[in-house]
C-alpha cells in the first residue's frame, strides 16, 4: 500500500473523540511540595482557560501569601478559611468549626459548581483529626461532574481517601534546610512539623523539652514575642511528648 493510500484509508476511518475524565488527586506525605504542586497544576490550567477555585483549610482566614497575591493577578479564586497552625489554636473547637464550615463550602462547590478543577489545600488535616468523616468525603468526590478533577493536599492522607484517588503523590524529604543536625533546629523542625534531631549527649541534655524550645526560638529565624513564645510551647507539649516517647535523645519530659 502506497503512502497516499495509507493516508486515504486513515481519514476514512471513524474519529475517535477525545473524552476528558476528571481524575481526583491526592498529594501527601512529609516532604514539602504538596501545596507547590496543586498551585503548578492551577497555573497550567490557567493557562488552558480552565475555570479553577482553590480552597484553603488551617490557613487564616484573609490570608496575604505569595500564592494569593499571584492568584489574585490572575483572577484565580482562592478561599482561605481558618485560624492558623492547630498547635497554636487557643480554641479548638473553633478550629474544627472553621474546617468543617469550610468543608460545606467545598462540598457545594464539589456537587453543584462549574469548575474544572477544584483544590482543597491541607484538607487531609480535616480528615486526619476527624473533623469531616472520610466516607463523607469519598462519597462527594464519586458524586461530582465526571469532567470535574479535584486536588486534595496534606499530610496523613487516609487510606479511604487514596483507594478513591485517581493519581496518588507521595512527597518524602531527602533534605531540609531546618533538619541540621543539633539543638538549633529543633524549633524550627517544630515549627515544620517534623521531628528534632537531637545528638545523644549534646548539649540539649541540660534543658526541659520548654527550655529547648524557648532556647531555640529565640535564635531561630522567626521573631516570636515572649508570649508568643509561651503559647507556642504550650501548644507543641503534646507533640514534643511523642517525639520523647519515639526516642529522641537528651530531652527530658518535665512539661
Amino acid at each position: 500500500m502506497s503512502e497516499r493510500e495509507t493516508e486515504e484509508r486513515l481519514e476514512s476511518l471513524p474519529k475517535r473523540r477525545r473524552v476528558r475524565h476528571g481524575l481526583v488527586i491526592v498529594n501527601t506525605g512529609e516532604g514539602k511540595g504538596k501545596t507547590t504542586a496543586a498551585l503548578g497544576v492551577i497555573f497550567r490550567a490557567w493557562g488552558r482557560d480552565f475555570k479553577i477555585r482553590m480552597f484553603q483549610f488551617i490557613k487564616h482566614t484573609g490570608a496575604r501569601f505569595g500564592e494569593h497575591r499571584a492568584a489574585k493577578k490572575l483572577d484565580i479564586p482562592i478561599e482561605s478559611f481558618g485560624d492558623g497552625f492547630t498547635w497554636l489554636s487557643k480554641d479548638m473547637d473553633r478550629t474544627a468549626a472553621l474546617a468543617v464550615e469550610q468543608w460545606d463550602h467545598c462540598k457545594n462547590a464539589i456537587l453543584n459548581g462549574d469548575e474544572d478543577i477544584i483544590v482543597l489545600d491541607e484538607f487531609t488535616y480535616a480528615i486526619h483529626y476527624g473533623w469531616v468523616p472520610v466516607s463523607e468525603v469519598v462519597e462527594t468526590l464519586q458524586s461530582r461532574r465526571d469532567t470535574m478533577h479535584v486536588i486534595i493536599t496534606g499530610r496523613y492522607a487516609p487510606q479511604e481517601l487514596i483507594d478513591c484517588a485517581d493519581l496518588v503523590t507521595e512527597m518524602k524529604m531527602i533534605k531540609h534546610p531546618y533538619e541540621e543536625k543539633g539543638i538549633g533546629s529543633v524549633s524550627l523542625g517544630l515549627i515544620m512539623g517534623t521531628p528534632p534531631r537531637v545528638e545523644q549527649g549534646g548539649s540539649s541534655s541540660y534543658y526541659s523539652f520548654a527550655q529547648v524550645i524557648l532556647e531555640n526560638l529565640r535564635r531561630s529565624v522567626f521573631s516570636f514575642p515572649d508570649r508568643s513564645l509561651g503559647k507556642l510551647v504550650e501548644g507543641c507539649q503534646g507533640r514534643l511528648f511523642h517525639y520523647y516517647q519515639q526516642g529522641f535523645y537528651g530531652l527530658s519530659p518535665t512539661l
